[in-house]
């Protein structure tokens, strides 16, 4: 694991290690450099050891030294690879991955890719031929972030943004369209990014530079509708399941360092805390965090399972005083996300680095087993849809407008008030459900703002006239998809890359912590695609095949307990410091209006909206805030007045 960076058409060294310096963080057990002088390349790294502590430096050559790599990530099947590489000739001077990653590129070419299961963001440059070469490489959903810059025939690569930043000729512009897209999802989708000169190498892709030319090619595609094995009932569901989640668990678990994991009271952890326990030497180190002033029955969840396997469990606390950490999380995402999970998520990998090394999560779970919320909604209303009439929709609509909102909050397991806000985003649904497909429906129950919320908020300024804009990549439907297939394969082009995979890699990176994800493995994401949608999401709950699979390896009150929104207490918060501070700077009407994206009457609206509002409001204008926070630390000077 570490972080890299590079040069192509522009030869500059110190360049190359000042970038390199600014995610030391990512790497701060050594650092890796190596310049081509006639082919104007420099690639270099920052290594967080964590495979082969006194063999794995990088950059690796190999081909007489014609060919040159550095790599962020891990790949869980590098020991049977370089058994396979070995019968083929290939011999080894290192125990690594990366050496073993570097060999499959000798022998395959870019057709190695597909053979490496785990995550990674590589950078290799072929000297053969008469052309030397630069290659960037993505892992499937995208675990391991990487972007680029181009600037004319020369190309910037990094690990994170601010090592672009690097560079005295960066360019801090800022592209309106993906504020308006941000504003809706609450993160950035690709392959743009807030910034102008800024893209992002889309997961599952490879780019080769050569001489100033550039070729973006897809190598990876996500499982579809003909993966489906539908014979299979629930037990043998759970069973296909469950053996490839415990193959993946148990090979993500190969470090030299201590190994632990993230435990809160979903199922997804819970079963990983208890794959983990199987082959472990000592007793699983396992981290949870809570808000004390603020009891919920997660941490309780999680205890009983820490206790079952005889974990070396750590409880963590999350306060009001931790929300002053938010200026550093900014910088430390790259770009903003306006999720305020990101908190505890920082305080916990901030915690957990006291202990290990690497630690295991149950991020990607509820994309690959449709386990939101939204999922089960959805896939409700497809299949209303295909019997009620279009005009029934707007006459709910009505309905919903004046019925009492408690009424409405019971159909949503949220912990937060839906209020009168929530509501109108609930009539406005309705009212165009008839005719919306799928995909607009989906782009709609995850948005915070709609065009209509984008006009009201930017009040006759410049994002006014992104309001109609669509939203992030185009998201389609495949012929024989199911409804709940597709919002699964929607998942994979913004949602995974760019916020939940990207959040987990820089919480847990700003803290030199390696994170894993056993069900973004190629096994598991697989296993989950064949299974039939009745095993996964069904009138008694979310991720059937999962839970039976638990069944013997957890407690039944961790089984049944429902999916919940880990609930994060913003309400109290933004009225007590060092939150409200934060918010009274970056909301201050003065800076609101030297900025120049937003109405300084529609913020003070919202700041005063009455508790009946519902949660709506406040998650705006955090969502709002860390904007703000986002500028000051990379294009403090735009602005739109």
């Amino acid at each position: 694991m570490c972080g890299i960076v590079g040069t192509a058409g522009r030869y500059d060294p110190a360049l190359v290690r000042r970038m390199a310096d600014r995610i030391s963080h990512r790497g701060p057990d050594g650092a890796g450099f190596h310049d081509f002088p006639s082919a104007e390349i420099s690639i270099g790294m920052r290594r967080l050891a964590v495979i082969d502590l006194n063999t794995g430096d990088q950059p690796l050559h190999g081909d007489q030294n014609r060919v040159h790599i550095v790599y962020n990530g891990e790949v869980y099947n590098y020991r049977e690879l370089r058994t396979e590489l070995e019968k083929l000739g290939h011999r080894f001077i290192t125990t690594s991955d990366t050496e073993v990653v570097l060999h499959a590129y000798l022998a395959w070419g870019r057709n190695a890719w597909v053979r490496l299961h785990g995550m990674f963001a590589i950078a290799i440059v072929d000297e053969r031929g008469s052309r030397t070469k630069l290659l960037l490489v993505r892992d499937r959903p995208g675990i391991k972030p990487l972007y680029f810059c181009r600037q004319g025939k020369s190309l910037l690569f990094a690990s994170e943004i601010k090592a672009l930043q690097a560079d005295s000729g960066f360019s801090s512009e800022v592209d309106l369209a993906a504020i308006r897209s941000y504003l809706s999802l609450r993160y950035v989708p690709g392959p743009g990014s807030l910034l102008t000169s800024v893209e992002k190498l889309a997961a599952g892709h490879d780019l080769v530079w050569c001489q100033g030319d550039i070729e973006v090619k897809r190598w990876w595609f996500p499982p579809g509708a003909d993966s489906v094995e539908a014979g299979l009932d629930i037990e043998a569901a759970a069973d296909r399941f469950g053996t490839a989640l415990r193959a993946s668990v148990h090979r993500h678990m190969i470090a030299d360092v201590p190994v632990g994991a993230f435990l809160s009271g979903g199922i997804d952890s819970n079963v990983i805390v208890a794959l983990m326990a199987e082959v472990a030497a000592g007793p699983v180190k396992t981290f949870s965090i809570g808000f004390p002033d603020f009891p919920d029955h997660d941490r309780e969840l999680a205890a009983l399972t820490a206790r079952r396997i005889g974990a070396d469990h750590h409880a963590i606390d999350c306060r009001a005083e931790d929300m002053a950490s938010l200026p550093e999380i900014a910088f430390a995402l790259d770009e903003p996300v306006g999720d305020a999970i990101v908190v505890p998520m920082y305080v916990l990998a901030r915690e957990a680095r006291k202990e290990v090394k690497v630690v295991l999560s149950g991020e990607g779970a509820d994309e690959i087993l449709g386990g939101y919320m939204f999922h089960r909604k959805l896939q409700q209303i497809a299949r209303v849809k295909s019997f009620v009439p279009a005009h029934s929709f707007p006459i709910a609509a009505r309905l919903a407008s004046i019925i009492p909102v408690a009424i409405l909050e019971r159909l949503f397991d949220y912990p937060g008030a839906l209020g009168k806000v929530g509501r109108r985003k609930i009539v406005s649904m309705l009212e165009r459900m008839g005719d919306a497909p799928l995909t607009d429906l989906y782009r709609s129950a995850v948005s915070l703002f709609d065009a209509d919320d984008i006009r009201a908020m930017a009040g006759g300024h410049a994002l006014a006239r992104e309001a109609d804009r669509s939203v992030g990549p185009v998201l389609e439907r495949l012929p024989g998809e199911t409804a709940l297939q597709s919002l699964v394969a929607m998942q994979y082009p913004d949602w995974l890359p760019d916020d939940i995979l990207m959040k987990a890699d820089k919480m847990t990176m700003a803290h030199s912590l390696e994170g894993r994800v056993p069900f973004m493995d190629e096994l598991v994401i697989a296993a989950a695609a064949a299974l039939p949608d009745a095993t996964k999401l069904g009138a008694s709950g979310n991720k059937l095949a999962l839970r039976r699979f638990g069944v013997g390896l957890l407690p039944s009150e961790v089984l049944q307990a429902p999916k919940r929104a880990f609930y994060i207490p913003l309400e109290a918060y933004a009225t007590t410091r060092p939150l409200a501070d934060i918010f009274d700077w970056a909301l201050d009407p003065v800076r609101v209006k030297k900025r120049g994206l937003f109405s300084p009457q529609w913020i003070a609206a919202q700041r005063a909206a009455d508790p009946a509002q519902g949660f709506l409001p406040l998650k705006r204008l955090f969502s709002i805030v860390m904007l703000e926070l986002w500028f000051e630390r990379f294009a403090p000077s735009s602005s739109w007045t």
